[in-house]
């Protein structure tokens, strides 16, 4: 799992941190403050922000660019959240930054009982239920697998979405059940005994080519097998998996057929 060095508890109350870290404060910031006390800069990329902004802030990518490019190399402990997103930093930085998967802790998981079921049960989970996020390319390739499915989705969701989406999953042959968000120490939980846990990218910039994101730790964690859209970082990721991971197409045709041939070959194994 990915943690942040902080000061303990017990450190003497006027005794600068060993190490300011940067994750959710503007890099910059902890750069002056690791200066002004004399401790050593940390940076961990969850992302990759440079190529995030890229296509449509070009301006805020460039900023991005000049602040990472005084800092990174100043940096004692650099962690990068996938191998792409590393490699793009060290070939833009010149520095070597250490792979830490957003990892999450193996629980007793729930019996596969529905991997024979006729119905193919799949989950989706994050704080928003929202447009751009691949949940109407999950709902149309379900439809086109030959079989009855649900689509259980986790996250807040503005009611006349919900609505579209409801109406979407009918005209496919299949149903959504909504659930609430809830603590974070139990998503993992939540995600278990499902045929699949959906981890889709739609809108691809050159972060979405590189990032693995948190869901499919979680699915794996719980003993869910993960639906990788086709990207390069899930490309790399999908080998490792075996039949615990299935890469469908981002088109909607090809992607059914392979969801279908998928579903085949893990009931029969």
């Amino acid at each position: 799992c990915r943690r942040s060095a902080m000061p303990s508890a017990s450190s003497p109350p006027n005794r600068a941190p060993a190490r300011a870290h940067r994750r959710t404060t503007p890099v910059s910031a902890a750069g002056r403050t690791a200066s002004r006390c004399g401790c050593r800069l940390a940076f961990d990329a969850e992302d990759d922000h440079v190529g995030q902004y890229l296509p449509r802030e070009p301006g805020r990518s460039a900023r991005v660019d000049v602040i990472q490019r005084h800092w990174l190399p100043l940096t004692a402990v650099e962690t990068a959240s996938s191998p792409l997103i590393a490699d793009a930093l060290a070939s833009r930085y010149a520095t070597t930054p250490k792979v830490v998967l957003n990892a999450f802790a193996r629980i007793e998981w729930k019996s596969l009982a529905s991997v024979s079921s006729e119905v193919v049960r799949c989950c989706w989970i994050s704080q928003t239920i929202g447009p751009g996020r691949g949940i109407e390319d999950a709902i149309a390739v379900l439809g086109g697998i030959g079989s009855s499915w649900t689509l259980d989705l986790r996250g807040h969701v503005d009611a006349s979405y919900r609505a579209y989406l409801e109406e979407l999953a009918v005209g496919s042959g299949g149903s959504l059940a909504f659930l609430p968000t809830i603590e974070p120490s139990r998503v993992t939980e939540s995600t278990g005994g499902y045929r699949l846990g959906i981890s889709s990218e739609v809108e691809i910039d050159d972060n979405k080519r590189r990032c693995l994101g948190n869901k499919i730790f979680h699915y794996l964690a719980a003993g869910t097998p993960v639906w990788l859209s086709d990207t390069p970082a899930h490309g790399e990721l999908a080998p490792q998996l075996g039949l615990a991971g299935v890469l469908l197409s981002r088109e909607r045709t090809t992607a059914s057929a392979q969801l279908a041939s998928w579903l085949q070959r893990t009931r029969d194994d």
